[in-house]
């Protein structure tokens, strides 16, 4: 991967994050791994991006490096990411389904050597730079997505469903599911990619694929997705608006005119002043949106082979 710059006399130059005493010690222990895997290496770099851990959902820690100063002088990559529906599409008609999950994706793509020096990270005892793609990079969903349907081909558009680092095999049959899983598994090997098993699950029945549960081609929504948008308390600014506005709108399919219900909360984020005004009426709206995802609503993946028909609406106010 390389880091080309909008600006090439424009460095980064950061200060580190302050790390209290337990955080500096994870720290140190997670700089050690990185270092002796030949992930990264010290560096005498002028580019200075500080780092911050970020809580995993296993409980361990993650050191993310703030890489947004950088990413806004970096030339950005369009190469685009599947369309999440589009994805789910594909898993209608399959009976099994064997998901893969590559070991540290991004870590598996090189940077380039003219490059390496700008992914440069500080601490408040060192500085060190990678030597394949860290997670932060903007363009590094992009180049990742590249370089995984060049590595499978074929395989990408027909029974292989990818999306970055997730990767789903279907399959009709039992015995069909093992001879694609050697495939895809053959060709991975081949292409020097390698798996997180403890990550993986093999030829079931029914699994959790980008936020959604599908099983014998039906859709749900996913439980925990769901349970973050039910946490969130009343709005009672533009942001916190727009957080609920956009955890509701990612299963959007499953409310009826959603564009229709949600139109007086749309209206609330053109405020200025940053501050809402939350009537009972909006409350009323999210009450509803929260009721729905609530009651396990259930969609069927569209199948071309069975018999359509199309029905239309008019609005004013919005589509969809």
């Amino acid at each position: 991967m390389e880091i080309r710059l909008i600006d090439s006399s424009r460095t980064v130059q950061r200060r580190p994050y302050r790390l209290g005493p337990i955080d500096s010690d994870k720290v140190r222990k997670i700089i050690d791994e990185l270092e002796s895997a030949n992930i990264i290496r010290p560096s005498c770099s002028p580019f200075a991006s500080p780092v911050l851990l970020v809580r995993k959902k296993d409980g361990s820690d993650r050191m993310v490096v703030d890489y947004r100063e950088l990413n806004t002088n970096t030339v950005p990559d369009r190469f685009p990411l599947p369309l999440i529906s589009d994805q789910i599409a594909r898993l209608g008609g399959a009976n099994f389904f064997t998901c893969l999950d590559m070991a540290s994706g991004f870590n598996q793509i090189p940077i380039h050597s003219e490059s390496i020096e700008r992914t440069a990270f500080v601490t408040p005892f060192g500085q060190w730079e990678y030597l394949v793609v860290p997670f932060g990079l903007r363009n590094g969903p992009s180049v990742y997505q590249r370089a995984i349907l060049k590595a499978l081909g074929k395989l990408a558009h027909t029974y292989v469903v990818s999306y970055m680092d997730d990767l789903t095999i279907i399959s009709k049959t039992v015995e069909e599911a093992l001879e694609r899983l050697h495939s895809v598994l053959t060709v991975l090997t081949d292409a020097g990619f390698s798996l997180k098993l403890s990550k993986c699950s093999f030829i079931m029945e029914q699994i959790e694929f980008l936020g959604y549960k599908i099983c014998a081609g039906r859709v749900r929504p996913n439980v925990r997705k769901i349970e973050a948008l039910t946490l969130l308390p009343p709005p009672t600014t533009v942001t916190q608006l727009r957080q609920f506005i956009g955890l509701a709108s990612y299963f959007r399919q499953f409310i009826p005119k959603f564009s229709e219900v949600m139109a007086p909360l749309f209206k609330l984020t053109g405020s200025q002043k940053g501050k809402i005004e939350w009537l009972p009426e909006h409350d009323k709206i999210r009450s509803m949106v929260i009721q729905r995802l609530t009651s396990e609503p259930v969609l069927m993946i569209f199948d071309p082979q069975h018999p359509i028909e199309l029905h239309t609406d008019a609005s004013s106010e919005g589509y969809g």
